[in-house]
């Protein structure tokens, strides 16, 4: 007798129940055994890496934004991407440092920016 395993994740009150194919909602696409990013999210996320290694300056917006696709890689197994990708383009302490800069400003402004 062989053991079947089946997989039942409930996302947003839907139950999506699986074998051995997976199935793609919430910019992830779910295995069994792991979790990983759309190809399309992937793609923009290399795509801003290597636009933010090119700029002169990094704007507030570009490292807030950068911050935020930063946080999806973290909900997935994607650490050999990330080391293979984006680390040797940008530095995450960098992009800290000009968040925190831009929102000390604003709120230490007798007016608003």
């Amino acid at each position: 007798m062989g053991l079947s395993v089946r997989c039942v994740v409930v996302v947003g009150g839907v139950w999506y129940r699986g074998r051995g194919r997976a199935f793609d909602v919430l910019g992830f696409r779910f295995f069994r055994d792991k979790t990983i990013l759309r190809k399309r999210n992937v793609l923009a996320i290399s795509r801003q890496a290597r636009r933010i290694s090119k700029a002169k300056s990094v704007t507030p917006h570009m490292a807030r934004s950068m911050m935020s696709r930063m946080g999806s890689l973290k909900h997935c197994h994607s650490r050999n991407y990330y080391i293979k990708n984006i680390k040797p383009l940008i530095s995450v302490r960098k992009l800290k440092e000009v968040i925190s800069i831009e929102d000390r400003k604003r709120n230490h402004a007798a007016v608003a920016v």
